[in-house]
């Protein structure tokens, strides 16, 4: 938004004070010069640290700050029995309750819904006494350290006197002293609370109310009255959907109130503009300030200002929420339901999802801070836009964004001159907005996703979505380090007793645990004593693997040099006595075919199996069903780019190199047919732009391999020196099969294996 509108939202309240050198390393200069530009000027999907170390315990009663629970009553009447209906107010208080519950935690014990919907019991119906006994019987329910959010969507009415009531179902027009609820008594209960912070909001008054037009309605009582005399309440902060003569109005395609549709949304963890994982008050304001202003001028014909007033007595800037992190699988689906969706608002056609950045990070240092879970993200956040788009908005490929910012030769100088963004813009055939982000921090295993919308020509903020998020170990795992896990203990896992709420691994201290032993030397420095041995083998010119390459170990990086048309392999041994299970990927590419059953989604939600260019076989475990028109044949994609945790594992199965009389496993190459008549794709070294990866325009993660080992769950069965892999000669050996990526089980060991060319 611009200066202009922060004049505004300031002006309309009153608030309280509130080790390796970048030439040698194979990743490559593409990625090193994107997170160059990207680094400043931000056109990038946010992955933002929360200065947070604990994810709190699902079905605790929430707490915003220390020691401090938050309670809630949401009141909402839909439906009047002697005055005009109100439209979509069921909607607003139960997705209200969601997020209250969902993301901030509060428990069903410190939630009280009054509703008038067929989920609502008699006594939880939004009548005068319902609502007059649970105000009293609520309301002092809050101790001193604890805060308080009070909701009311309905009519607000004066009586012939000009005092104020809010409007139960059941007001008797001819009677408001006698059937409303008083705002005057209101105020009372609301003094006599004892929390030490008290958020009351007003979304009465709806545009757009119906009933039969010979009903006799009260004299109606606008939004910034009702709000007003809680201006002096002691401790309450008020907050008010409309203000002057305005009404609060009905938006229609959401089917809520314009009000409380930004404000669940704001709620959600949109709001959080420092990304610390709460939700502030003046945050929350200043969102819904912006998006109820923007939308009502824009789209719905008329202005409506929200209002807020704080009381003197109010501690600081409170917090109305501290959210609480959910996976980034669904966390990246919401985000890019909330960018749509402003894509739509703002009449936007077109828009690029890049890379990620950081103010602080570039080059080599981001790649060793972060990885490739960035890119990860991006791959997903991209494909959710495009699911969303239809014929409302297009995408385009980062690929191609990327090859018109080096064939400018943009520089970091050049991504702050709307000039120069307006070349780019017109290089790729116009381009309004770009997907804004950084990393910034991480603790533990907390990190808060959030992504911007921002004009390439203006350089304004269009939307904002994001939230934190819980990352997982295999999440961690993309982060490029290398651990061993076998004697740790088993992750625990605890199922939130919050109805509806989303299961939370208790991971973070398992994550803080592996950024200790990652930030110690390479696991290979201790080979000898290790249950996992690894070996790369080159192939000489007889065709057999018989000479070891060793790398040099750099703190927590191994590092290997190779030379161009060299063909190796790796060789594993795993010495725990039970079967286990061996993610690999080369470059980033899954070193066994993914499968795709007809008509299933790839494992990559971006790629559609009908249009990948790559190579196709049967997979001859593959058996027939009836009814199937393909007659059970299974799409299998070779090299295909896949997220650690969704990649199809080896089998490393002891009882089976015993009986074949073998001492370790060999994987020689990309394998594209798996089984007894298994086929491998040798490795085969070769320059960058000649590689599998750089076939797929995914050069992210060129000279890495990664090898992550897991427990067995029982199952049914460019530059100089830029290196890359190309899968050359086809060797027949048998490759024992696995039924898909879910029957991996504890994390057992990362290694991570960097290559260079050899100098």
């Amino acid at each position: 938004m611009t200066s202009q509108l922060e004049q505004r939202v300031a002006s309309s309240s009153k608030s309280i004070g509130s080790p390796l050198r970048p030439e040698r390393n194979v990743v490559g200069i593409c990625v090193h010069s994107i997170a160059r530009l990207a680094a400043a000027a931000g056109l990038l999907v946010m992955l933002v640290g929360v200065a947070r170390a604990q994810v709190p315990l699902p079905g605790d009663i929430s707490s915003t700050e220390s020691g401090t629970r938050t309670w809630a009553m949401l009141i909402g009447v839909e439906d009047y029995e002697q005055c005009n209906d109100l439209r979509y107010v069921r909607n607003d208080v139960r997705r209200l309750e969601e997020v209250l519950m969902q993301r901030g935690g509060v428990g069903p014990a410190q939630l009280l819904v009054l509703a008038d919907d067929a989920r609502s019991a008699e006594a939880k119906r939004p009548n005068k006494a319902n609502i007059e006994d649970q105000l009293v019987r609520w309301l002092k329910l809050p101790l001193e350290d604890d805060q308080l959010i009070l909701y009311f969507s309905g009519h607000g009415v004066r009586d012939e006197a000009g005092r104020l009531y809010l409007a139960p179902s059941d007001l008797d027009p001819a009677r408001i002293e006698e059937t409303g609820i008083a705002l005057a008594k209101l105020h009372e209960l609301l003094q006599s609370c004892k929390a030490r912070v008290k958020l009351l909001v007003l979304d009465a008054c709806h545009a757009g109310s119906a009933k039969d037009p010979e009903a006799k309605d009260p004299q109606t009582a606008l939004n910034e009255e009702l709000a007003k005399p809680f201006e002096q309440a002691n401790r309450v902060i008020t907050l008010a959907s409309s203000t002057g003569e305005e009404k609060s109005q009905i938006w229609s395609a959401r089917e809520q109130s314009l009000f409380t549709y930004w404000l669940v949304q704001a709620l959600k963890g949109h709001a959080d503009a420092n990304e610390d994982g709460r939700i502030d008050t003046d945050e929350l304001y200043r969102y819904v300030f912006e998006n109820v202003t923007f939308i009502a001028n824009e789209k719905l014909g008329g202005p409506q200002t929200p209002v807020r007033y704080v009381n003197a007595e109010v501690p600081g800037v409170p917090t109305v929420m501290e959210m609480r992190p959910m996976s980034w699988r669904e966390r990246v689906p919401e985000i890019a339901n909330e960018l749509a969706l402003a894509m739509q608002d703002h009449g936007l056609s077109r828009v690029a999802v890049f890379e990620f950045s950081s103010d602080s990070l570039a080059g080599e240092e981001l790649l060793r801070q972060y990885g490739t879970f960035g890119r990860t993200l991006a791959d997903r956040l991209q494909a959710e836009l495009v699911k969303r788009g239809g014929n409302r908005f297009s995408v385009l490929d980062r690929a191609t964004l990327r090859r018109a910012i080096d064939d400018m030769g943009l520089d970091v100088s050049d991504m702050g001159s709307p000039e120069r963004m307006q070349e780019l813009s017109e290089k790729v055939g116009g381009l309004p907005v770009l997907v804004q982000g950084k990393f910034e921090s991480r603790q533990g295993g907390t990190l808060s996703l959030r992504a911007r919308l921002k004009r390439l020509d203006q350089g304004d903020i269009v939307a904002t979505a994001g939230g934190p998020t819980q990352l997982s170990v295999d999440d961690w795992a993309q982060l490029g380090r290398s651990v061993e896990l076998v004697n740790e203990p088993p992750t625990p896992t605890i199922v939130p007793s919050v109805p509806s709420a989303p299961r939370i691994s208790l991971v973070s201290t398992k994550i803080d645990r592996l950024d200790d032993l990652a930030s110690g030397a390479h696991p290979f420095s201790r080979q000898s004593k290790s249950p996992f041995r690894v070996r790369i083998m080159i192939k000489g010119a007889d065709g057999r693997y018989s000479e070891e390459r060793r790398g040099v170990i750099q703190g927590n990086d191994y590092i290997v040099p190779f030379r161009k048309n060299e063909v190796f392999a790796l060789e594993v041994e795993q010495n725990t006595g039970k079967r286990v299970l061996m993610r690999l990927l080369v470059d980033g590419l899954n070193t066994l075919p993914q499968k795709y059953e007809p008509g299933s989604e790839s494992a990559t939600p971006e790629a559609d199996p009908e249009h990948l260019e790559t190579h196709t076989e049967v997979d001859p475990a593959a058996r027939p069903r009836p009814g199937d028109p393909n007659k059970g044949v299974v799409r299998v994609v070779v090299g295909e780019r896949v997220a650690l945790d969704e990649a199809r594992p080896w089998v490393l199965d002891p009882a089976e190199l015993q009986r074949k009389n073998k001492k370790f496993w060999r994987v020689t190459g990309f394998a594209q047919k798996l089984g007894s008549l298994g086929e491998t794709r040798e490795f085969t070294v070769v320059d960058a732009k000649d590689s599998l990866a750089a076939h797929r325009e995914y050069t992210d993660q060129l000279g890495i391999i990664t090898m992550a080992f897991y427990s067995a769950v029982p199952a049914r069965r460019n530059a100089r020196g830029q290196l890359g892999v190309l899968p050359g000669q086809v060797r027949n050996e048998v490759i024992e099969i696995v039924d898909g990526p879910k029957m991996c089980g504890e994390l057992l060991g990362l290694y991570t294996i960097k290559y260079v060319e050899a100098q």
